[in-house]
């Protein structure tokens, strides 16, 4: 039997996974242990952090269909869009590019697409990628899961 998924654990584990990619940025540019605290204690070092996500991503566009709306953001003005959030009229779960997705079956992957359902009442398209089994496999080609695949 499957085991239930935790949001909460989901939610610590997307959480520690940005706070490494950052860690890991300052460590690569010479800094420390020291220049990271500093996020938590130095005000204006958290604001421009704040403003350079917000700054680069600041290029965004909705769209809305059969109950289904799609987030699109731009990095640069002449980059094309890529979809970054998928959520439902109804305030029900959200799906985020690059987030990590497990399945009824207990694999283990990560979405990479995202596209708006095309007739009223279909679920949207979700492409995930599952990594294979042994660490130095490439990954697999991208498949379509349903929301049934991921327990919803």
């Amino acid at each position: 039997m499957a085991r239930p998924r935790s949001e909460f654990l989901s939610s610590l584990g997307k959480l520690f996974s940005i706070f490494k990619r950052v860690a890991d940025a300052v460590l690569e540019l010479g800094g420390n242990d020291a220049y990271i605290a500093m996020i938590d204690t130095e005000e204006q070092l958290a604001q421009d952090i704040a403003r350079l996500i917000v700054g680069r991503l600041q290029h965004v566009r909705t769209e809305t269909r059969h109950g289904w709306t799609l987030e699109y953001v731009w990095l640069d003005k002449d980059d094309t869009p890529f979809p970054l959030v998928l959520y439902n009229s109804d305030g029900g779960k959200r799906f985020y590019k690059g987030e990590g997705v497990c399945t009824r079956g207990e694999k283990l992957g990560y979405i990479v697409d995202l596209r708006l359902p095309y007739v009223e009442g279909g679920e949207p398209t979700i492409m995930a990628v599952f990594p294979r089994t042994t660490v130095f496999s490439r990954l697999k080609e991208p498949v379509a899961i349903s929301q049934a695949d991921l327990g919803l």
